[in-house]
Protein backbone atom coordinates (compact mmCIF):
# COMPACT_ATOMS: atom_id res chain seq x y z
CA UNK A 1 0.00 0.00 0.00
CA UNK A 2 1.70 3.26 -1.15
CA UNK A 3 0.75 6.15 1.20
CA UNK A 4 -0.75 9.33 -1.32
CA UNK A 5 -2.91 10.53 1.23
CA UNK A 6 -0.78 14.10 0.97
CA UNK A 7 0.27 13.30 -2.51
CA UNK A 8 -1.44 16.94 -3.88
CA UNK A 9 -0.13 19.02 -1.03
CA UNK A 10 3.55 20.37 -2.36
CA UNK A 11 6.15 19.67 0.29
CA UNK A 12 8.00 22.56 -1.63
CA UNK A 13 8.04 26.10 1.11
CA UNK A 14 6.94 29.28 -0.91
CA UNK A 15 10.29 30.17 -0.91
CA UNK A 16 11.40 27.63 -2.76
CA UNK A 17 8.59 27.26 -5.87
CA UNK A 18 8.80 30.03 -8.42
CA UNK A 19 6.73 32.69 -7.78
CA UNK A 20 3.98 32.03 -10.42
CA UNK A 21 3.61 28.43 -9.17
CA UNK A 22 2.55 28.74 -5.68
CA UNK A 23 -1.14 29.16 -7.40
CA UNK A 24 -3.85 27.20 -8.43
CA UNK A 25 -2.99 26.72 -12.00
CA UNK A 26 0.14 26.94 -14.35
CA UNK A 27 0.27 28.60 -17.57
CA UNK A 28 2.13 27.64 -21.10
CA UNK A 29 4.73 30.44 -19.95
CA UNK A 30 5.40 29.08 -16.84
CA UNK A 31 5.97 25.27 -17.64
CA UNK A 32 7.79 25.85 -21.30
CA UNK A 33 10.71 27.34 -20.38
CA UNK A 34 11.91 23.48 -18.93
CA UNK A 35 12.32 21.57 -22.40
CA UNK A 36 11.41 21.11 -25.83
CA UNK A 37 8.24 19.65 -26.94
CA UNK A 38 4.37 20.66 -26.50
CA UNK A 39 3.07 22.85 -24.00
CA UNK A 40 -0.41 22.59 -22.40
CA UNK A 41 -2.31 25.54 -21.04
CA UNK A 42 -4.95 26.79 -18.68
CA UNK A 43 -5.47 24.87 -15.69
CA UNK A 44 -3.57 21.79 -14.03
CA UNK A 45 -6.13 20.04 -13.33
CA UNK A 46 -7.52 19.51 -17.09
CA UNK A 47 -6.81 16.40 -17.93
CA UNK A 48 -6.03 17.60 -21.17
CA UNK A 49 -2.79 18.63 -19.86
CA UNK A 50 -1.42 15.26 -20.23
CA UNK A 51 -1.29 14.41 -23.06
CA UNK A 52 0.65 17.68 -24.12
CA UNK A 53 3.35 17.62 -21.70
CA UNK A 54 6.70 18.60 -23.09
CA UNK A 55 9.34 16.20 -23.99
CA UNK A 56 11.37 17.03 -20.88
CA UNK A 57 8.16 16.64 -18.20
CA UNK A 58 8.20 13.18 -19.73
CA UNK A 59 11.71 12.06 -19.66
CA UNK A 60 12.28 13.52 -15.80
CA UNK A 61 8.76 11.20 -14.94
CA UNK A 62 10.45 8.45 -17.05
CA UNK A 63 13.37 8.47 -14.57
CA UNK A 64 11.19 8.56 -11.67
CA UNK A 65 9.34 5.88 -12.83
CA UNK A 66 13.39 4.01 -13.31
CA UNK A 67 14.03 4.78 -9.67
CA UNK A 68 15.85 7.78 -9.79
CA UNK A 69 14.63 9.24 -6.19
CA UNK A 70 16.00 12.59 -5.74
CA UNK A 71 16.12 15.58 -7.49
CA UNK A 72 20.17 16.30 -7.58
CA UNK A 73 19.93 12.81 -9.46
CA UNK A 74 17.12 14.07 -11.85
CA UNK A 75 18.88 17.65 -11.92
CA UNK A 76 22.28 15.78 -13.66
CA UNK A 77 20.31 13.71 -15.50
CA UNK A 78 18.19 16.16 -17.21
CA UNK A 79 19.31 19.85 -16.39
CA UNK A 80 22.72 19.41 -16.86
CA UNK A 81 24.49 23.16 -16.44
CA UNK A 82 20.89 24.67 -15.52
CA UNK A 83 19.85 25.77 -12.38
CA UNK A 84 17.47 24.54 -9.73
CA UNK A 85 14.70 26.84 -11.02
CA UNK A 86 13.69 24.58 -14.28
CA UNK A 87 14.66 21.61 -12.10
CA UNK A 88 11.56 22.47 -8.75
CA UNK A 89 9.42 23.65 -11.89
CA UNK A 90 8.90 20.19 -13.85
CA UNK A 91 8.60 18.62 -9.92
CA UNK A 92 6.00 20.26 -9.27
CA UNK A 93 4.46 20.28 -11.76
CA UNK A 94 4.48 16.89 -12.45
CA UNK A 95 3.14 16.39 -8.70
CA UNK A 96 0.27 19.17 -8.86
CA UNK A 97 -0.82 16.65 -12.07
CA UNK A 98 -0.70 13.80 -9.84
CA UNK A 99 1.99 11.91 -11.35
CA UNK A 100 4.40 11.91 -8.41
CA UNK A 101 4.18 12.40 -5.04
CA UNK A 102 7.31 14.86 -3.28
CA UNK A 103 8.17 14.43 -0.20
CA UNK A 104 11.53 15.92 2.01
CA UNK A 105 13.97 13.23 3.84
CA UNK A 106 13.77 13.99 7.42
CA UNK A 107 11.58 17.03 6.51
CA UNK A 108 14.54 19.57 5.96
CA UNK A 109 16.63 17.50 3.97
CA UNK A 110 16.77 15.45 0.38
CA UNK A 111 13.77 16.59 -1.59
CA UNK A 112 12.72 13.13 -2.98
CA UNK A 113 10.04 12.20 -5.82
CA UNK A 114 8.22 8.70 -6.15
CA UNK A 115 5.70 7.55 -9.14
CA UNK A 116 2.04 7.69 -8.02
CA UNK A 117 -0.60 4.97 -10.01
CA UNK A 118 -1.39 7.89 -12.25
CA UNK A 119 2.25 8.40 -13.34
CA UNK A 120 2.54 4.66 -13.48
CA UNK A 121 -0.42 4.82 -16.06
CA UNK A 122 0.73 7.20 -18.19
CA UNK A 123 4.63 5.74 -18.92
CA UNK A 124 2.23 2.66 -19.74
CA UNK A 125 0.69 4.60 -22.60
CA UNK A 126 3.79 5.40 -23.57
CA UNK A 127 5.04 2.12 -24.31
CA UNK A 128 7.50 1.61 -21.04
CA UNK A 129 7.64 -1.99 -20.27
CA UNK A 130 5.64 -2.75 -16.74
CA UNK A 131 8.96 -4.07 -15.19
CA UNK A 132 10.55 -1.49 -15.98
CA UNK A 133 8.07 1.22 -13.95
CA UNK A 134 9.10 1.05 -10.57
CA UNK A 135 6.14 2.23 -7.84
CA UNK A 136 8.40 2.90 -4.81
CA UNK A 137 7.00 3.15 -1.21
CA UNK A 138 7.59 5.81 0.89
CA UNK A 139 11.10 6.95 1.80
CA UNK A 140 12.36 4.80 4.83
CA UNK A 141 15.87 4.82 6.76
CA UNK A 142 16.95 1.11 6.08
CA UNK A 143 17.10 1.27 2.49
CA UNK A 144 17.65 5.04 0.77
CA UNK A 145 20.84 4.95 1.37
CA UNK A 146 21.13 1.71 -0.82
CA UNK A 147 18.71 3.24 -3.41
CA UNK A 148 20.62 6.67 -3.72
CA UNK A 149 23.56 4.93 -4.81
CA UNK A 150 21.96 2.84 -6.88
CA UNK A 151 20.35 5.77 -8.68
CA UNK A 152 24.21 8.11 -8.56
CA UNK A 153 25.67 4.85 -10.63
CA UNK A 154 22.82 4.81 -13.03
CA UNK A 155 23.08 8.61 -13.44
CA UNK A 156 26.62 8.55 -13.46
CA UNK A 157 26.89 5.74 -16.19
CA UNK A 158 24.43 7.89 -18.05
CA UNK A 159 27.38 10.21 -18.58
CA UNK A 160 29.93 7.85 -19.97
CA UNK A 161 31.05 8.65 -23.53
CA UNK A 162 29.85 5.62 -24.37
CA UNK A 163 26.01 5.18 -24.56
CA UNK A 164 25.26 1.90 -22.21
CA UNK A 165 21.65 -0.04 -21.27
CA UNK A 166 21.02 -0.19 -17.69
CA UNK A 167 18.80 -2.18 -15.80
CA UNK A 168 18.13 -1.51 -11.98
CA UNK A 169 17.57 -4.49 -9.68
CA UNK A 170 13.97 -4.20 -9.13
CA UNK A 171 13.37 -4.55 -12.77
CA UNK A 172 15.59 -7.42 -12.98
CA UNK A 173 13.64 -8.99 -10.28
CA UNK A 174 10.56 -8.76 -12.33
CA UNK A 175 12.43 -9.94 -15.45
CA UNK A 176 13.77 -13.02 -13.94
CA UNK A 177 11.61 -14.12 -11.00
CA UNK A 178 13.15 -17.40 -10.70
CA UNK A 179 16.64 -16.17 -10.34
CA UNK A 180 17.98 -16.17 -6.78
CA UNK A 181 19.91 -13.22 -6.95
CA UNK A 182 20.28 -10.36 -9.64
CA UNK A 183 23.07 -7.24 -9.34
CA UNK A 184 22.07 -4.00 -7.99
CA UNK A 185 22.77 -2.65 -12.09
CA UNK A 186 22.95 -4.75 -15.52
CA UNK A 187 24.99 -2.69 -17.44
CA UNK A 188 25.65 -3.55 -21.12
CA UNK A 189 27.76 -1.39 -23.02
CA UNK A 190 26.12 0.41 -26.88
CA UNK A 191 28.73 -1.49 -28.95
CA UNK A 192 27.84 -4.52 -27.47
CA UNK A 193 31.66 -5.45 -25.80
CA UNK A 194 31.13 -6.02 -22.37
CA UNK A 195 28.38 -7.00 -19.54
CA UNK A 196 29.07 -5.55 -16.41
CA UNK A 197 27.14 -6.60 -12.81
CA UNK A 198 27.42 -3.95 -10.03
CA UNK A 199 27.21 -4.96 -6.31
CA UNK A 200 26.80 -1.71 -3.78
CA UNK A 201 27.99 -2.97 -0.66
CA UNK A 202 27.41 -1.11 2.52
CA UNK A 203 28.85 -3.07 5.01
CA UNK A 204 25.34 -4.25 5.81
CA UNK A 205 25.52 -7.80 5.18
CA UNK A 206 27.86 -10.37 6.39
CA UNK A 207 30.59 -11.51 3.83
CA UNK A 208 30.45 -15.12 3.74
CA UNK A 209 26.97 -16.01 4.40
CA UNK A 210 25.38 -13.13 2.10
CA UNK A 211 27.62 -11.36 0.06
CA UNK A 212 30.33 -14.20 -1.32
CA UNK A 213 27.05 -16.84 -2.35
CA UNK A 214 25.32 -13.63 -4.34
CA UNK A 215 28.50 -13.36 -6.36
CA UNK A 216 28.45 -16.52 -6.82
CA UNK A 217 25.55 -16.80 -8.57
CA UNK A 218 25.64 -13.85 -10.50
CA UNK A 219 29.05 -15.56 -11.21
CA UNK A 220 27.47 -18.46 -12.66
CA UNK A 221 24.38 -16.20 -13.81
CA UNK A 222 26.09 -13.16 -15.44
CA UNK A 223 27.04 -15.11 -19.02
CA UNK A 224 23.38 -15.93 -19.93
CA UNK A 225 22.71 -12.17 -19.45
CA UNK A 226 26.06 -11.70 -21.15
CA UNK A 227 25.74 -13.39 -24.48
CA UNK A 228 28.46 -12.68 -26.60
CA UNK A 229 30.18 -9.80 -24.92
CA UNK A 230 33.12 -10.10 -22.01
CA UNK A 231 31.25 -10.56 -18.71
CA UNK A 232 32.47 -8.69 -15.63
CA UNK A 233 31.34 -8.26 -12.12
CA UNK A 234 31.77 -4.95 -10.27
CA UNK A 235 32.14 -4.34 -6.59
CA UNK A 236 31.70 -0.87 -5.03
CA UNK A 237 32.45 -0.39 -1.07
CA UNK A 238 32.50 1.52 1.92
CA UNK A 239 35.92 0.16 3.20
CA UNK A 240 39.24 -0.56 2.04
CA UNK A 241 39.54 -3.75 4.99
CA UNK A 242 36.56 -4.65 4.24
CA UNK A 243 37.34 -4.85 0.37
CA UNK A 244 40.50 -6.65 0.75
CA UNK A 245 38.77 -9.38 2.49
CA UNK A 246 36.45 -10.15 -0.20
CA UNK A 247 39.11 -9.79 -2.39
CA UNK A 248 40.45 -13.18 -0.75
CA UNK A 249 36.68 -15.00 -0.50
CA UNK A 250 36.10 -14.21 -4.60
CA UNK A 251 39.23 -15.44 -5.34
CA UNK A 252 37.98 -18.48 -6.42
CA UNK A 253 35.32 -16.82 -9.22
CA UNK A 254 35.78 -17.35 -12.58
CA UNK A 255 34.44 -14.01 -13.93
CA UNK A 256 36.49 -11.05 -13.99
CA UNK A 257 35.65 -9.27 -10.73
CA UNK A 258 36.95 -5.58 -9.80
CA UNK A 259 36.70 -4.06 -6.60
CA UNK A 260 36.20 0.24 -5.69
CA UNK A 261 35.68 2.52 -2.72
CA UNK A 262 32.62 4.22 -2.91
CA UNK A 263 32.98 8.38 -3.21
CA UNK A 264 33.23 9.89 0.31
CA UNK A 265 31.40 12.82 -0.83
CA UNK A 266 27.09 12.36 -1.46
CA UNK A 267 24.88 14.25 -3.98
CA UNK A 268 25.88 15.79 -7.39
CA UNK A 269 29.68 15.81 -6.23
CA UNK A 270 29.36 11.77 -5.63
CA UNK A 271 27.96 11.65 -8.96
CA UNK A 272 30.74 13.49 -10.91
CA UNK A 273 33.14 10.79 -8.66
CA UNK A 274 31.00 7.81 -9.69
CA UNK A 275 31.59 9.06 -13.21
CA UNK A 276 35.44 9.42 -13.28
CA UNK A 277 35.59 6.17 -11.28
CA UNK A 278 33.63 4.21 -13.59
CA UNK A 279 36.27 4.90 -16.73
CA UNK A 280 39.08 2.95 -15.31
CA UNK A 281 37.03 0.38 -13.12
CA UNK A 282 34.85 -0.72 -16.35
CA UNK A 283 38.11 -0.98 -18.19
CA UNK A 284 40.14 -2.58 -15.29
CA UNK A 285 37.23 -5.54 -14.92
CA UNK A 286 36.54 -6.62 -18.17
CA UNK A 287 40.44 -6.29 -19.46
Amino acid sequence: MHDDSHAGDSVLPPSERPPHQIGESVSAESVGTTGGGARFAGSIRDPRALSSLSARHLAVLASIGQGLRAMYQLHARHFKNKSKTPVLRTLYCLEQLGLIVLERWNRNGLLLARLREGGRQLLLSYGIPAEQIFLARAARPATLQHTLWIGDLAVAISLLPVPHEVDLCWSLRRKYPDLDAVPDLLVRRGDGRRTLAVEVDLGSENLRRVLVPKLENLDRELPRWAGSSRPAILVLMNGPRRMGALEGMTAHLTTPIGFGLLPSAVGATAITSLTHLLLPKESAATS
